[in-house]
């Protein structure tokens, strides 16, 4: 089994920092995925950013920030729960991940 990790995020910096501690200490040797839903109001989108080069990904309406076995998804808009879902699924399927 090929296992990954997708967070969604909206304007919760503090949460994001304590689940991305957890996820670092017992599975950070999995690919993780954190997908920001245009939060832009409390530091996450910067936080995320790690001073790393955007590629555009229209196929997640999503700018792409990559350091370590992490990407960073900041969303051109706000799409909801759902919308925000969907971009973590397709991520999941195009990665080929099974778990």
């Amino acid at each position: 089994m090929s296992s990954a990790i997708a967070i969604l995020t909206y304007n919760r910096l503090g949460a994001l920092r304590a689940t991305l501690e957890g996820v670092e200490k017992c599975c950070g040797h999995y690919p993780l995925a954190i997908f920001d839903d245009c939060g832009q109001k409390d530091g996450t989108a910067a936080y995320l950013r790690k001073e790393s080069k955007a590629a555009k990904r229209p196929d997640l309406m999503a700018d792409e920030y990559t350091y370590g076995n992490v990407s960073a998804f900041l969303g051109w808009r706000n799409l909801g729960v759902s919308g925000n879902s969907n971009r973590a699924l397709k991520w999941f399927v195009d990665g080929g991940w099974d778990h």
